[in-house]
């Protein structure tokens, strides 16, 4: 007979990994959930992509699960490691996921009734000119913009996330 799991009441801003049809559970915090109905929306560390996950038997507690989730095969994904350290942060503290999306409720699928998951939201451009933008532009024209990075860079950020990841696999007999 298969093992029941029991049913967990959810609620907003909870650490869970969320389930969805052909792929691993992935590190997510939920954002929004329907009232007697059994449907969230969550938010996935490391994408920051939104989905609805319909039933909690497609979610599973945070802290109860790490060891069961963080697997070595699952830790050699480099964005499977950066979500899995991003969920032990929000773990410690609450940190802001939005913080560099802005949403006006056109590209995000807020209601946790529609079934479908939009995975990568289309981007809006918008041309105008912003003044807080434009003027911080005109005290850094002479400086390059920090966004560009070189390989070097990469590659340390790179031995840095893989030295977290080392970091977090210790505690839970994890040898890489």
């Amino acid at each position: 007979m298969p093992k029941q799991q029991k049913k967990i009441a959810y609620k907003k801003n909870d650490l869970v990994f969320a389930k969805i049809r052909g792929y691993t559970p992935w590190p997510a915090v939920i954002l929004n959930c329907v009232d007697g109905k059994d449907k969230y929306l969550v938010q996935f560390y490391g994408t920051h992509d939104k989905g609805n996950i319909k039933g909690s038997k497609n979610l599973f507690p945070y802290i109860e699960y790490k060891e069961k989730f963080a697997t070595e095969k699952n830790l050699r994904r480099v964005s499977y490691a950066r979500a899995l350290q991003e969920i032990e942060r929000a773990s410690h503290g609450p940190i802001d996921l939005d913080s560099s999306d802005s949403d006006d409720g056109d590209n995000n699928n807020n209601n946790p009734d529609q079934p479908d998951i939009n995975i990568n939201p289309p981007q809006e451009l918008n041309d105008e000119p912003n003044t807080v933008n434009s003027v911080l532009q005109s005290q850094n024209e002479e400086e390059p913009p920090l966004d560009l990075k070189t390989p070097a860079d990469l590659d340390r950020e790179l031995v840095e996330v893989c030295e977290d990841v080392v970091k977090l696999c210790a505690p839970l007999n994890i040898r890489l």
